[in-house]
């Protein structure tokens, strides 16, 4: 495993590293690493998540054909009462989160569970924001030679058809961080799921 901290920044992620990751290309783990250091440096909430990381598979399964990466996120179930209060008790300041917060009805605008991913259930309080009793999620990354990797997010420019590896684990990694929405359409336990950024989707 890879722990990687970031100077400034509360948020703590350790990578879990396949074995199949042994057959990886030059760049994949740096890539990996270096993704995750940028995330951590726009994020000051603390919490230590736990990821494990794959090479063309995600927790021992083939990954979809002909897809660049894919993430699976825990979710955690809650009331939308919690919910709301854990966001009011961990908010910042900014105008935005202000604005958003003032804008949340009492009782749920919509009939449904409501989740939060692992991650988000650490930020919030739900739970524990170290415990290594939960995993956070799977990442896996295609085997595809159409990669460009290296600090693309600061320098270099991504070879003309190839894809951009730095980009694409910073999104595979966020969808497991939360950035995901479920807008009822998805049923889990046979009941119509939301999750927290459904309340920002109108």
């Amino acid at each position: 495993p890879t722990l990687v901290t970031t100077s400034g920044s509360g948020l703590k992620v350790n990578l879990v590293w396949d074995s199949s990751v042994a057959s990886a290309p030059s760049g994949f783990q740096t890539d990996v690493v270096n993704a995750v250091s940028y995330i951590e440096s726009k994020i000051s909430t603390t919490a230590t998540l736990t990821i494990n990381v794959g090479y063309g598979e995600i927790g021992g399964s083939a990954l979809s054909g002909g897809a660049l990466g894919e993430s699976e996120s825990y979710l955690v179930k809650v009331s939308y009462s919690s919910l709301v209060a854990a966001l009011k008790a961990t908010a910042s300041k900014d105008a935005t989160d202000t604005s958003m917060l003032a804008s949340l009805p009492t009782t749920a605008p919509a009939s449904g569970n409501w989740w939060v991913t692992v991650s988000q259930a650490r930020a919030l309080g739900l739970i524990s924001a170290t415990s290594t009793s939960y995993l956070d999620g799977y990442v896996g990354f295609g085997t595809s030679s159409n990669f460009t990797y290296g600090l693309t997010n600061s320098s270099g420019t991504v070879a003309s058809g190839t894809y951009d590896f730095f980009a694409t684990v910073a999104h595979e990694i966020t969808e497991i961080m939360g950035r995901q929405l479920l807008v009822g359409t998805t049923a889990i336990d046979g009941t119509k799921a939301y999750d927290l950024f459904d309340l920002a989707h109108y």
